[in-house]
């Protein structure tokens, strides 16, 4: 009797061991569960709106270091030529200092080519000299001794007044016969020489134009070594979104190497989603941070939004390109950094506001939040940026509330918005149900 006791005293302090174990444990794994989960209280206060979007800072002025320029050259075209060496982008220059050099392999055999063919020119235009001479030479000797044959025929028939009128006609048309070869052969001349004058003309203008294919090659080469119009740091310019390098090929139509900006006035071009270039507007504020310097700020103001939007590479949607101008600039900033511009558009003051990723949308379309009372609570929203959402009712400030969906959301009580037309819904109601008793 006395061990059943004490085996019933051991059972007993074995199982309240076992009990306090178990409540420690599931203590101990509630404590785990609410500091795994993560919650967030409901704040209130200031409230912006703005678009992020990164942007690449630019002088907003320039001046452009440009290549040949064969404007006004017709005989030269409008092909590429490659650099051959440009100096180093950053390079601070002088008005004057050596920028870059152009390759001038393929219009130096131009140069050569038409070089050849002036001299071929020049030698057809001497043999055509020398033939024409000839043949105009040989054209008027025979003009002349034909001029004799005239005369000569003038005088038979003059000493024939006393012959037989036989003689006397035959004399006749001897002359007339003569002096129609000669008219022939004068009016022949006139044609050679007037086509000879043609020919010389065609081979002169061939030659003019010749020559002048070549001044234009030798002066534009003498471009093909590219200088500094004035001072500053040199940019390579771009082309067709690629920076234009040593290797790199320009047209000669558009020119430009490189630039020499203007330090003093920045501006930070960003490209905005369709979703949101309706919100941008001109003279925005704008906090621009650069990468290069991540604890500076920098303030500006958005002076220009595109109208029509660009696919940009590797994107399917359409951008729109944003110009912001900085109010300030110092001598750190450089162009093609990279910036963050967050673009105010709209503050509020004294408003509740909660993180985004709490907010739940139910298949009923419902916005609603889980708070820590154990509520699902429906929330009514207003206006957003990237983090946060503006809540205009459902939650009181310093709430707590799941900042994702909890486990077993089904254990929530559902908590609607009671809405400002409800005790009118009522009231029609309870009119309705009178009408039908009235009936």
């Amino acid at each position: 009797h006395i061990m059943d006791k004490k085996k019933r005293r051991n059972y007993i302090i074995a199982a309240v061991a076992a009990f306090v174990l178990i409540f420690i444990l599931a203590g101990s794994l509630r404590d785990k569960d609410d500091t795994e989960i993560e919650f967030a209280q409901v704040s209130k206060g200031k409230f912006v709106v703005s678009v992020s979007a990164v942007g690449t800072l630019e002088a907003e002025n320039s001046v452009d270091i440009k290549g040949p320029n064969i404007s006004g050259k017709g005989n030269i075209r409008a092909e590429n030529v490659t650099i051959s060496d440009l100096v180093t982008e950053g390079t601070m220059v002088k008005k004057g200092d050596y920028v870059a050099t152009l390759d001038r392999s393929s219009f130096e055999n131009n140069l050569r080519s038409y070089q050849e063919q002036l001299t071929t020119l020049l030698t057809t235009h001497s043999n055509l000299l020398l033939d024409s001479a000839a043949t105009l030479s040989k054209a008027r000797n025979n003009i002349q001794n034909q001029e004799f044959t005239v005369e000569n025929a003038r005088t038979t028939l003059k000493n024939s007044k006393y012959e037989s009128a036989g003689t006397i006609r035959n004399a006749e048309l001897t002359l007339q016969q003569e002096e129609t070869s000669l008219e022939q052969l004068k009016n022949s001349y006139q044609l050679t020489y007037q086509k000879t004058l043609v020919n010389i003309n065609k081979s002169l203008n061939d030659i003019a134009k010749m020559r002048k294919r070549i001044s234009d090659y030798q002066d534009v080469l003498k471009e093909f070594y590219i200088t500094a119009p004035a001072d500053g740091m040199v940019v390579y310019a771009k082309d067709r979104g690629e920076k234009i390098k040593s290797g790199s090929s320009i047209r000669l139509m558009g020119n430009i190497v490189a630039t020499l900006p203007d330090m003093s006035s920045m501006i930070s071009k960003v490209y905005v989603g369709e979703n949101d270039i309706n919100k941008i507007k001109v003279g925005q504020d704008v906090q621009i941070t650069v990468d290069a310097f991540p604890t500076k700020s920098y303030t500006g103001k958005v002076i220009k939004a595109a109208k029509v939007g660009e696919v940009l590479a590797n994107s399917s949607t359409k951008s729109f390109e944003v110009t912001i101008k900085m109010d300030k600039v110092d001598s750190q900033l450089r162009p093609d950094m990279t910036t963050t511009n967050l673009i105010k558009i709209a503050d509020y003051n004294d408003v509740m506001f909660i993180p985004t990723e709490a907010v739940q949308t139910g298949t009923d379309s419902v916005n609603v939040v889980y708070t820590k009372s154990g509520l699902r609570q429906e929330v009514f929203l207003g206006d957003a940026n990237d983090d946060y959402v503006i809540v205009t009712d459902g939650l009181k400030e310093g709430e707590t509330i799941y900042l994702s969906m909890p486990d077993k959301p089904g254990k929530f009580r559902f908590k609607e918005i009671h809405r400002k037309t409800a005790k009118t819904d009522e009231k029609d109601e309870n009119n309705f149900d009178k009408d039908v008793a009235q009936l």
